[in-house]
């Protein structure tokens, strides 16, 4: 197989396809491609993440989901980044390792060994087992190669890992595994299994797992995407805990995005809107406030909603999937895709 890169800036927020809006950021931006180690033979680049620690960043670059490698890159401090990999041992492993769709970066974490001081710059990629581990769970990988596993709850392990994943026919895709966080630097993990419809999270810098359920019938694809949102210091770029947040659960198919407390767990509010609705999340500092807020894509839309609003909902009993009870301000903002520069159009699937 030819030997294939990944195009790095991709992964910063750009908008639009042009090259021209660097321009004011330096005159010799470093644009690198990134080479594709020789161990990865499928995918490379389907699912990216970055963290950072002493004002370097590093970038995890994983291939398909399922029994697959990922490389780590050091991108140092803005300036000559390496483009070869410095680390090619996550998910390489001899006991079996399956990527998830989406992986993620953590500057700040906790590997639950008791160690003074947390680890930095660790990656979340799937599901593994490592050295010392009781049983199978999220397995991570930090840049001074530590590696660890977090605990996933009882119904994770037996219905995702034990029997959709240890036993799975080697033929048939993997079951689909998300993963996500808010922005701080020791932020939230979020985890969802769409096939299980099974969602859980780990505190800030903790290491045990909490499950999240939303009300009544489980729907079809709970799970497919998550995310969280920090409010207050924790969004601040020490490594401290943030103040109570939001986690969010994406469900497609049935139009809703399903938002829990992390200070228990319990369903505090739950959007609903058109077809689609949910099938991307983000969060980060949309307004600049203290607040992360939440972005949510639908079939044709993109909707902004304000984090600092979104505090303000409190656990609850009955919860309704709409965005009528919502407090006002809640909306910051909705657009649709449009032309800026020289691209024009849309291509399909725009959020």
């Amino acid at each position: 197989m030819a030997t294939r890169w990944i195009l790095l800036p991709v992964l910063f927020a750009a908008v639009g396809c042009s090259w021209s809006r660097f321009d004011d950021v330096e005159s010799d931006a470093p644009v690198v491609l990134l080479d594709k180690p020789s161990k990865m033979s499928a995918g490379f680049g389907v699912a990216v993440a970055t963290a950072s620690f002493d004002g370097r960043a590093r970038v995890l670059v994983g291939g398909a989901s399922g029994m697959h490698p990922a490389a780590m890159f050091d991108l140092g401090a803005g300036t000559s980044p390496s483009t070869a990999a410095v680390d090619t041992g996550s998910c390489s492993q001899d006991t079996p390792c399956y990527l998830a769709d989406r992986i993620v970066g953590l500057d700040t974490a906790n590997d639950g060994a008791g160690a003074s001081a947390p680890d930095s710059a660790c990656f979340i990629f799937g599901v593994g087992q490592t050295d010392g581990a009781p049983r199978y769970g999220l397995v991570a990988r930090c840049a001074d190669s530590v590696e660890y596993t977090l605990a996933v709850p009882d119904p994770v392990f037996t219905e995702l890992i034990k029997k959709d994943l240890l036993f799975q026919d080697a033929s048939n895709p993997p079951p689909p595994l998300a993963l996500g966080t808010d922005e701080s630097a020791a932020p939230v993990l979020v985890a969802g299994a769409p096939t299980h419809h099974l969602a859980w999270f780990y505190e800030s810098l903790s290491v045990t797992p909490r499950q999240v359920v939303a009300p009544g019938a489980p729907e079809a694809d709970f799970g497919t995407v998550v995310t969280a949102l920090a409010f207050g210091t924790g969004s601040a770029s020490a490594a401290t805990a943030a103040e109570p947040g939001i986690v969010a659960v994406g469900a497609p198919s049935a139009g809703h995005v399903w938002l829990f407390g992390t200070a228990d767990g319990r369903p505090v509010g739950c959007l609903g809107g058109p077809a689609e609705f949910g099938r991307t999340l983000a969060s980060g500092r949309v307004d600049g406030d203290a607040f992360d807020d939440l972005v949510v894509a639908d079939g044709t839309n993109v909707t902004v909603f304000s984090g600092a609003a979104l505090a303000t909902l409190a656990p609850a009993e009955d919860v309704t999937c709409s965005l009528a009870a919502l407090p006002a301000g809640a909306v910051l903002a909705s657009f649709g895709c449009g032309s800026r520069d020289t691209v024009a159009g849309c291509p399909g699937g725009f959020g």
